[in-house]
């Protein structure tokens, strides 16, 4: 298996004044800004894993590196649908590929008479 590393530039906040402390964010591929460190330089925005996660998922480490996401035959995860509720499932792909099949698609969650039709805000890796 190939395994392609990608780094993206760590950016500091445009305003405090050079020489002094200032948030520190990397630009996801996803073009969302991911906050690295704060005004004191203390890491934030990070999962229990110490990686940086973006809105999309992505996850970075604090150097810029996007995280390898090899496929795993199967991934657990929770999916936030838009009235707030939650789905814990399993599901085989990528971490991109899972949270392009179920962020901003429409799915029934309900059965027969009781139809409902939900659709996926967020996706929350388990494992």
């Amino acid at each position: 298996m190939t395994v392609t590393l990608k780094k993206v530039a760590l950016r500091r906040e445009d305003g405090p004044p050079m020489g002094t402390p200032a948030p520190c964010y990397l630009v996801c591929p996803c073009g969302r800004k991911v906050a690295i460190c704060d005004a004191r330089a203390q890491p934030v925005n990070r999962n229990d894993a110490g990686e940086h996660v973006c809105e999309c998922g992505q996850a970075f480490d604090s150097r810029g590196w996007l995280q390898p996401d090899e496929f795993k035959p199967m991934r657990s995860i929770r999916v936030t649908w838009d009235d707030g509720d939650t789905t814990t499932t399993t599901i085989n792909g990528t971490r991109a590929d899972i949270i392009a099949y179920y962020v901003g698609n429409y799915f029934n969650v309900g059965a027969g008479e009781l139809d409902a039709m939900k659709q996926g805000k967020r996706v929350e890796f388990l494992d």
